[in-house]
């Protein structure tokens, strides 16, 4: 069984007895982690996944130790301006072993479905109370006649700031149309 977990922003596949490599935590060697944000479960036979999370299920993982990455170097350079810096950077990491995944796909799936049961049983008295009434048929919004899209952009019909505008339709003054003199 494995989970995807994330961990000060980042996903990282968990399962029991592997080692991580994250970005430094302030713990110290041997503390004990506890991590909520358990993205998805994965069994033998079924996969949850949460919507963000899933729900009763933790990662219990323990601190083994801190470092410092390899170090990078940054170099930043403008051409026929003189300019070259360089930079070194080196990343520190904290190792975690997970120890155990706690709570199961199998009983958060259970409750999931118990929760749908009652949806679907309020969703059916619904059903039941409306079948008298009889549905009315379109939209229903009736969507904005005064607001007429051309090229991607809607424009109000018939106001001052549109006059000239491709997508004036209807209105009064069209520029480029001639006006009869009453």
């Amino acid at each position: 069984m494995y989970t995807l977990v994330e961990i000060k922003g980042k996903q990282y596949k968990a399962e029991e007895g592997s080692l991580l490599k994250i970005d430094k935590i302030d713990k110290n060697k041997g503390e004990v982690l506890e991590f909520n944000s358990v993205l998805m479960v994965s069994g033998e036979e079924k996969t949850k996944v949460g919507k963000p999370f899933v729900h009763g299920v933790t990662v219990k993982a323990v601190v083994e130790d801190h470092g410092r990455d390899k170090k990078i170097i940054v170099f930043k350079f403008r051409k026929r301006k003189n300019y070259r810096r360089t930079q070194g950077h080196r990343q520190q990491y904290t190792l975690i072993r997970v120890q155990k995944i706690t709570g199961t796909a199998v009983k958060a799936s259970a409750a999931e479905k118990e929760g749908a049961a009652k949806k679907q049983g309020t969703v059916e008295k619904a059903d039941a109370a409306g079948k008298g009434k009889a549905a009315k048929a379109g939209p229903a919004v009736k969507p904005d006649k005064s607001v007429v899209s051309g090229t991607g952009v809607k424009v109000k019909v018939g106001s001052k700031t549109d006059v000239g505008s491709k997508t004036d339709v209807g209105s009064k003054t069209d520029v480029g149309a001639k006006t009869s003199k009453n």
